[in-house]
């Protein structure tokens, strides 16, 4: 579904020639009748204006699906429609703080380059300036070739991008550039000097021997942000696990625990709290969003302490 709004509602960026050339193809192929290209813009503006009135309630329901589209192949194709969505259909501030919280709950896969800067261009498209976030956190602790592959990703996003304040601050964030006209510049890696001929090697008389086959090696896992942090206040640390709070859930006890280790603790002891050994169960525990906010803070300060 969201694939299909993000393909109608993204402008058409050709020029009246290349459309009329298009229109005239069409009607020779038999086409019932071919759009104007300002009849395009009109449908696409009043499909945008409709789900306007309704956008609360289309991110929400979007919202709900993120811990679906997180763990498979899909997770990249996703969060670009979103950005492309948020174009035409941007969330309020509040909205879009919620689907970022949505985005980074529990374990999550490590996080590369190209879904973080989908995540960055939704954020420009609502508007919604680098403030203690866990996307903002999760730059922080990116290395430079992450970041740097984010930059360039913006750039060349086939998402739209909204020219406003947020454009350059996360900019600022990425270390990117931006031209006279406030667009993002992609930086081109630097060409290798060609070598002069009498530096090559001179060539084999007879037929190389082939290569012997690479072994395939699986890329190490990256750390998540919990594993990656150490020497939160104790206030901030799992009860169970003792690492840093990301999806905080407490207890009718009074227990604070993340919420996947605390899911797998059930698993584990149905029906029984791994601490007290008192009954409990998931849908008793509520998320603590104020451990959350003061979790982000100090992952936002620690990273600055540590790049400081």
């Amino acid at each position: 579904t969201v694939a299909l709004l993000a393909a109608l509602l993204t402008p058409p960026h050709v020029d009246l020639a290349v459309w009329t050339k298009r229109v005239a193809e069409e009607e020779e192929a038999g086409a019932l009748e071919a759009l104007t290209l300002q009849e395009a813009r009109e449908a696409r503006e009043a499909l945008a204006w409709q789900l306007t009135v309704h956008s609360n309630s289309l991110w929400l329901l979007l919202s709900g699906a993120v811990p679906f589209c997180m763990v498979n192949s899909s997770r990249l194709s996703f969060l670009l429609d979103c950005a492309t969505l948020a174009h035409s259909v941007p969330m309020n501030p509040g909205t879009c703080r919620y689907f970022l919280d949505c985005c980074f709950r529990g374990e999550c896969p490590s996080w590369d380059g190209a879904s973080l800067a989908s995540l960055v261009a939704l954020s420009i498209n609502c508007d919604m300036v680098p403030q203690e976030d866990p996307l903002c956190a999760m730059l922080f602790l990116a290395d430079a070739e992450t970041k740097a592959l984010a930059s360039e990703r913006l750039a060349r996003s086939r998402a739209p991008l909204r020219q406003n304040e947020a454009l350059q601050r996360w900019a600022e964030e990425l270390g990117a550039a931006l031209d006279a006209c406030g667009r993002l510049l992609p930086s081109l890696p630097t060409p290798l000097p060609a070598l002069p001929a009498e530096a090559l090697p001179p060539l084999p008389s007879g037929p190389a021997p082939p290569p012997p086959l690479p072994q395939p090696q699986q890329p190490p896992a990256k750390p998540s942000l919990r594993e990656t942090l150490r020497g939160a206040p104790e206030e901030l640390c799992c009860s169970l696990d003792g690492r840093l709070l990301m999806d905080p859930v407490r207890t009718p006890q009074g227990y604070v625990f993340e919420r996947a280790s605390l899911v797998q603790a059930l698993a584990s002891t149905p029906g029984t709290c791994p601490v007290s050994g008192l009954p409990l169960s998931l849908e008793a525990c509520q998320r603590d969003g104020a451990i959350r906010a003061q979790a982000t803070r100090w992952v936002r300060q620690a990273t600055q302490r540590q790049r400081g």
